[in-house]
């Protein structure tokens, strides 16, 4: 393989696939970015973990056909640190040493492996599939993913599902108290039936880091146990989670009898002060809903108390109630209105939070206990 790239283009690459490098594997190779160049100006390039993968084409100069699979760590320091302008690369075929090389007389040699070693990717061979605006499939994830369980004994749970019915896509995370549900109507994509997958919310929060700029389109297709989020010249596949994803829709509340429509911006900066008093054993705050405020409180023996009046118009009866602050910090950091809408069933039964005049999106939380009450 021989070929001349510009160091940007190639150290863009690079970082891209990388995020897919598996961090921890008794497969040298695992660790390392395939590299492929063919005539007369495409270099692809890929890394897995064998649950997940980036592929992507980038073009380049070839004047020699081939592959190697290179260690993503020093390649990517390695071109990094390198001045930018072109860069030539060539991969000696008896022993996959390659050297890139810049300027005058600078070189760097690299030893890799032969790419025979490195797993194939499974194709995007669509058996269901989507498009989205890459500003709206960002959105979701955002508005969900913070929801996803971070228990490994219930794998099932650290996953998104994927929900495409009646024209909408629905995206769903649950953990064990609290679900957020957020659904996008996909106009001119109506399928018969009801499709739907689990993919690992970690990977889905990586293509939401990838996606590129605003009004581009997402394809996104599932093929056997796989995902594939493919962008431009990029795709990024994720291994389906098994398992049977919980029964979403019962565990949304209704018979509210306590509603309050609260300045979002505000009351985050009030969970944020309460917050300084939680640890990792006690992150409990009590909302007391009255007439015409909440009053909010936190106390953590020896380190002190927290009460602040939110003043906002509350309809129906007077509770107290008490939640995990930080679940309430991540519903406000990533809704995006102005107002959001409490409505509470009970002081132990769960409550809703949803954006103002939008129907699009509803967080379920479940109330800590509270201590001396009923």
């Amino acid at each position: 393989m021989e070929l001349t790239i510009a160091q940007e283009a190639l150290l863009s690459a690079l970082q891209v696939v990388s995020r897919a490098v598996a961090t921890k594997s008794t497969m040298p190779v695992l660790t390392g970015v395939f590299l492929r160049a063919s005539a007369p100006d495409r270099l692809y390039l890929a890394a897995t973990d064998m649950d997940s993968g980036i592929a992507l084409t980038t073009t380049a100069q070839v004047h020699t056909e081939g592959a190697v699979v290179l260690p993503a760590r020093i390649m990517g320091e390695a071109v990094r640190r390198v001045p930018a302008g072109n860069l030539n690369l060539s991969t000696d075929p008896a022993n996959f040493v390659t050297t890139m090389t810049w300027g005058a007389r600078s070189s760097f040699a690299i030893h890799g492996i032969e790419p025979e070693q490195f797993p194939t990717l499974p194709e995007p061979r669509e058996e269901w599939g989507i498009r989205v605006k890459s500003e709206d499939l960002r959105t979701m994830i955002r508005q969900t993913s913070f929801a996803a369980s971070q228990n490994e004994s219930r794998p099932i749970l650290s996953g998104l599902l994927l929900e495409f019915k009646d024209g909408e896509l629905w995206m769903v995370a649950v953990d064990y108290s609290r679900m957020a549900l957020r659904s996008l109507a996909l106009g001119g994509q109506e399928k018969p039936g009801q499709h739907r997958a689990v993919v690992p919310a970690r990977i889905l929060s990586e293509v939401a880091r990838l996606l590129g700029g605003d009004g581009e389109t997402v394809q996104v297709a599932f093929s056997g146990s796989h995902a594939f989020f493919t962008i431009g010249g990029m795709t990024v596949m994720s291994r389906l989670l098994d398992g049977q994803f919980p029964a979403y829709e019962q565990f949304i509340p209704e018979n509210f009898i306590a509603t309050a429509v609260i300045e979002t911006g505000k009351f985050l900066e009030t969970c944020e002060r309460a917050a300084l008093l939680s640890t990792d054993e006690d992150r409990t705050m009590k909302m007391q809903l009255e007439a015409e405020r909440i009053l909010v409180t936190a106390a953590t023996p020896d380190v002190g108390m927290f009460e602040e009046e939110v003043v906002v118009q509350v309809t129906g009866d007077p509770l107290e109630v008490a939640f995990n602050v930080k679940f309430l910090q991540d519903i406000l950091r990533n809704v995006s209105s102005e107002r959001v809408v409490f409505q509470a069933t009970g002081t132990e039964s769960a409550a809703a939070i949803t954006m103002e005049n939008r129907e699009d999106f509803v967080c379920v939380l479940m109330p800590i206990r509270i201590r001396g009450g009923a």
